[in-house]
């Protein structure tokens, strides 16, 4: 049996206990870590060696369970971190430790209210109206109305944006309301400021009955976008209203992996 066997990264990585207990992968893609052929008492390490690059997520298979303490591997260029494995009846726990680089706080979900948002191009959307309540609206008999919500948190650079939604209810009367969402951002260059969508929302919001609207249905997940030097971030939100029906929408979140 090896004292620590050198494997190489993939989508899924199959370690076998039967011919070591101490592992080392270096990271070059995102990848699902297994452990078979153990047995009750068996214990180990696996290494996780981000490169230069670093952002490769490393995600422990079903099979385990959080033993104790640190569970969140770096995603840090260069950083180092150690998992330590056990078996205790057949189940597999693990906890980790960072040699180097700084801790990641995974799927740090952020509700963000509608403070600073401003209708888009086409009108529809009544983004200050004189009442006491923190709102956004759009009546009926809207076509393709926009709405421009800024990500006015701040964002470290390096960090991951894996999600975003929008909260809010729609009251329908019984016709058709259309919400589509998009992550946007701005990226400062010379010759103008760069425009690009990010990611668009999963599954088109197409309904006829009163709804909430939330992650389940405008928003988006799974996503990889990581934070750089000047961007910002924005959400824009078209929305087409039947007769009879409106919006009333509270916020967006921004679900990240920060350092």
């Amino acid at each position: 049996m090896e004292d620590l066997k050198v494997v190489t990264c993939a989508t899924v990585v199959t370690l076998n206990a039967r011919e070591a207990k101490n592992f080392a992968i270096a990271m070059t893609c995102d990848t699902n870590i297994f452990v078979v052929e153990s047995q009750s008492g068996d214990r180990g390490t696996i290494l996780i060696a981000q490169g230069s690059t670093g952002g490769y997520n490393v995600n422990m298979s079903a099979q385990f369970t959080v033993a104790m303490g640190q569970n969140q591997i770096c995603l840090e260029a260069g950083s180092l971190s150690v998992i330590n494995w056990l078996n205790v009846a057949g189940e597999l726990g693990y906890s980790v430790e960072i040699l180097s680089g700084k801790l990641v706080r995974k799927n740090q979900r952020y509700v963000l209210p509608l403070t600073g948002s401003k209708a888009g191009a086409t009108s529809g959307f009544v983004v200050a109206a004189a009442d006491n309540i923190c709102l956004v609206t759009c009546p009926a008999s809207k076509t393709a109305s926009t709405l421009i919500v800024p990500v006015n948190m701040p964002l470290k650079i390096g960090t991951k944006i894996t999600g975003f939604s929008v909260i809010g209810q729609v009251e329908s009367a019984g016709n058709h309301v259309l919400i589509a969402a998009q992550l946007r951002k701005h990226t400062a260059v010379a010759a103008d400021v760069a425009d690009a969508q990010v990611a668009a929302q999963d599954v088109a919001f197409d309904v006829t009955a009163d709804t909430i609207v939330s992650a389940a249905n405008v928003g988006a997940a799974n996503l990889t976008e990581v934070v750089a030097a000047d961007e910002t971030f924005y959400v824009l939100i078209t929305v087409t209203t039947g007769a009879s029906t409106d919006i009333a929408l509270q916020g967006v979140t921004i679900t990240v992996s920060e350092l």
